[in-house]
C-alpha cells in the first residue's frame, strides 16, 4: 500500500523502488522472518533471479544501438511521420514507434526514453495534446513488453514455473494473455471514439 500511495504521489521511481525494499526489510525483522545477514541474502538471491533478465536487456539493448547507428530509428521515425495526419494520427504514430523501439530493446522503460524526444516533437508539431501522447506512449510500450515472448515479464514467469517443477515454453504463455490484447483494443478505441473537445473534427 505505501508503494502504490507513493507511486500515486509521484516519488521517484528509483526512490520508490528503494522504499518498498527497506519497508520489506523491516517487515521481516518485526515479523521475525530473517535478521539483517538474512535480509542481504534474500536481496542477493532476488537480484541472481533478475540475471537472464539482465543478459536479454544488454543483448537487446546493443542489437539496438546497432539499429540506431545504422539509421533503423531515423527511418522508422520517416514513415511513421509521412502517415500523420492530425493529431489522433500523430498518437497512433507515437504508439507505433515506441511499440518497434520496445521490439527491440525487450526493455519499455528503454523504449519510452529512446521514443520519448520523438514523441515530443510529433506532438508539438501536429497539436496533440501531451497528456494523451504520454499515455500513448506509456500504455503501448507496457503492451508490447507484456507480449515479446523474451520480454521480462515471461521470462519471469518462465522463472517461477522452473522453481516450481514446470517446463513452459515462452511462446505457449502467449496463448494465456488476455489483459494485453483488451488493453490494445482500448487504446485502439481510444484513437476512434468521438472525443468531446476540439480535435473531434481532425
Amino acid at each position: 500500500m505505501l508503494v502504490l500511495v507513493l507511486a500515486l504521489v509521484g516519488i521517484n521511481v528509483m526512490a520508490l523502488l528503494f522504499s518498498g525494499t527497506i519497508l520489506s526489510a523491516a517487515l521481516g525483522f518485526v515479523l521475525g522472518k530473517f535478521d539483517f545477514f538474512g535480509s542481504l541474502d534474500l536481496v542477493g538471491k532476488g537480484a541472481l533471479g533478475m540475471s537472464e533478465t539482465l543478459i536479454v536487456a544488454l543483448l537487446a539493448g546493443g542489437l539496438f544501438k546497432l539499429v540506431q547507428d545504422n539509421g533503423g530509428v531515423q527511418w522508422l521515425t520517416e514513415r511513421i511521420s509521412a502517415l500523420v495526419k492530425g493529431p489522433r494520427s500523430c498518437e497512433a504514430g507515437v504508439g507505433a514507434l515506441v511499440g518497434a523501439v520496445n521490439c527491440f530493446t525487450a526493455n519499455n522503460t528503454v523504449a519510452i526514453v529512446i521514443a520519448g524526444p520523438i514523441a515530443k516533437e510529433c506532438s508539438d508539431k501536429f497539436k496533440a495534446d501531451p497528456v494523451r501522447v504520454a499515455s500513448v506512449l506509456d500504455t503501448v510500450s507496457c503492451i508490447v513488453q507484456g507480449i515479446i515472448p523474451y520480454g521480462a515479464q515471461i521470462l519471469i514467469a518462465i522463472g517461477v514455473a522452473k522453481g516450481l517443477d514446470m517446463k513452459i515454453e515462452s511462446f505457449s504463455l502467449l496463448k494465456c494473455l488476455y489483459y494485453q490484447p483488451l488493453l490494445m483494443l482500448a487504446v485502439i478505441a481510444s484513437f476512434l471514439l468521438p472525443r468531446k473537445n476540439a480535435e473531434r473534427n481532425q
